[in-house]
Parts: C-alpha cells; sequence; structure tokens
C-alpha cells in the first residue's frame, strides 16, 4: 500500500506566519500566564480532526511551582507506530522584562498547526503526535532541572504508558522562521534522521538552508526523548542575527521572519515523512 500526501496536503508558509502574527499578539506567553493559555485556546481552534488533550502538571522550578500544560494532538494512521511532531510554544521570562518572541516559539508552533493540517488532509502510515510543550525556557540557568519541562514531562507519561517503544521518530523545529534561514547540524540528533533531513533537503533543491555548521552542546526538548533510546532530531536554525544576538532579545520580532524560511522547513518536514512511511511500509 502506497502512503503519501494527498492533494491539498502541502504546509503553507505564509499561513503558518499568520499563525506567528496571533501568537505575538496575544503577548509574553510564559507558562501560567493568560496569554499562554490563549495560545492553547487558538492551537485547539486549529487542530481539525483529531483527539486534543491539554497536559496539565507543575513544575519544580528556580522560581518555585509553576502550573504548566503541553498540548498535543493525535491523528490516527494505518499502524500503531507513532511520529512526533514538536515544538515548544513558551517564551523566555525574565527579570530584565519580557517580550512577545516572534522566532523562538511562535515560528515552529506556527508551522506545527500547518504540519498538522497536513497531516490530517493526508493518508498517514504512522499515528501521528502534534506537541506543543510548554516550558522549554529555563528560569536561571539550563540545565537537568531548569529547562525542558513540558519535554521531560511528555516523554516520562509516554514511557509510563509503554508508548515510547512505538516511537519511530520524534522531529523537533525551533527558530525556524529567520528571514536568512540557516538550519544547523545538531550532533546529538540521532544521525539516521540526520541523513533522512540533508538527503529530503537535497531532494528538494533547499539543500543550502541546511547543515552548514554543526550545533554543539545543544539541549532541547528533543534530548528527553534521546535520553531514552528514541531517535529524535532537532531541526534549529541557531544562527539568528549576527552572532545569533537576536535570540533571547526584543529584536526577535516578526519582521525578522519570513513565509518562505517555514515553507523550506515544512516541506522538509514532509518528505521526511514520506520517505520514512516508504521505509516503514514495504
Amino acid at each position: 500500500m502506497l502512503f503519501g500526501c494527498g492533494k491539498g496536503s502541502a504546509p503553507d508558509g505564509k499561513l503558518a506566519l499568520r499563525h506567528v502574527r496571533k501568537q505575538v499578539a496575544f503577548g509574553p506567553r510564559y507558562p501560567g500566564s493568560a496569554a499562554a493559555k490563549q495560545a492553547r485556546a487558538y492551537f485547539r481552534k486549529q487542530l481539525v480532526g483529531a483527539e486534543i488533550e491539554a497536559q496539565e502538571f507543575t513544575a519544580v522550578t528556580p522560581a518555585g511551582l509553576v502550573r504548566m500544560a503541553n498540548l498535543f494532538a493525535v491523528y490516527p494512521g494505518a499502524t500503531d507506530e507513532i511520529l512526533i511532531l514538536a515544538s515548544h510554544y513558551d517564551t523566555k521570562h525574565l527579570a530584565i522584562g519580557d517580550w512577545d518572541s516572534a522566532n523562538d516559539g511562535p515560528s515552529s508552533s506556527g508551522l506545527l498547526l500547518e504540519l498538522a493540517r497536513a497531516i490530517a488532509a493526508r493518508h498517514n502510515l504512522f499515528t501521528t503526535y502534534i506537541v506543543f510543550f510548554d516550558g522549554e525556557e529555563c528560569y536561571v540557568k539550563w540545565g537537568p532541572r531548569d529547562g525542558t519541562y513540558g519535554s521531560r514531562y511528555f516523554a516520562a507519561q509516554l514511557e509510563k504508558q509503554g508508548l515510547l517503544e512505538l516511537v519511530k521518530a520524534m522531529i523537533l523545529t525551533d527558530l525556524v522562521g529567520d528571514k536568512t534561514l540557516n538550519i544547523g547540524r545538531d550532533i546529538k540528533s540521532s544521525p539516521e534522521l540526520l541523513k533522512l533531513a540533508e538527503e529530503s533537503a537535497a531532494a528538494l533543491g533547499y539543500g543550502g538552508y541546511f547543515f552548514k555548521y554543526d550545533c554543539r552542546g545543544l539541549e532541547d526538548d528533543h534530548t528527553p526523548f534521546l535520553e531514552r533510546g528514541v531517535p529524535a532530531i532537532d531541526l534549529i536554525d541557531f544562527d539568528y542575527g549576527p552572532n545569533n544576538s537576536y535570540w533571547h532579545t526584543k529584536k526577535d520580532t516578526v519582521d525578522k521572519l519570513s513565509a518562505g524560511s517555514l515553507q523550506v522547513v515544512g516541506d522538509v518536514v514532509m518528505e521526511m515523512i514520506t520517505r520514512l512511511e516508504a521505509v516503514s511500509g514495504k
């Protein structure tokens, strides 16, 4: 049986950018904020044809106990094997002042909504989880206990439910809207998925946007899955502005982003899925 994209099942970079603008308009979306709740409500309205669940939990942070909430949608596939497509939607919360953020959180979450629309319109081999993680950002200093709160909780819950062994791949996107798109090679990501991403980008004529530099020591929401033996990849552009100077600053604004960059990453993710299905469906 053949699996793949049907008509109208491609992500749209322009629509993804529209979703970015919607999130930014809510204001800073740090965990527990009213704006974060608004963002989750907005995601719900966009996720059609799926079973949706808000996964609420209390995180122990350097700032004390903080209520957080992941949101995820499940699209049934022809098999029980699981594919996870993910992004974080929270924004950095600092004493020096909050900012709306556009690339860090909203770009990948806006793209994730478009990937969900594409997944809903196609015949999928894998049962697909579309996951919006809360609490990716640290409060004081990044480490095993500060940051990636939502992904750590989500991975632990899958493990408790005995579902981790069914996960074929976890594809994380982060900081993917930069006009000068430059996706780094995260050397901690699974080699087979790095190869798949590189081949998929090349096949689409997008090779120039990928893996021209290595990301070393990178920890992100894919880390809790890698630690549990799940194949995972982080598609991240950690070259945002001169010397990455827009990252975690008030310079992270929508005018720095482009629909074209979101289109490129969305197309590559869908090509990766098609190729994963081709191998598994034989």
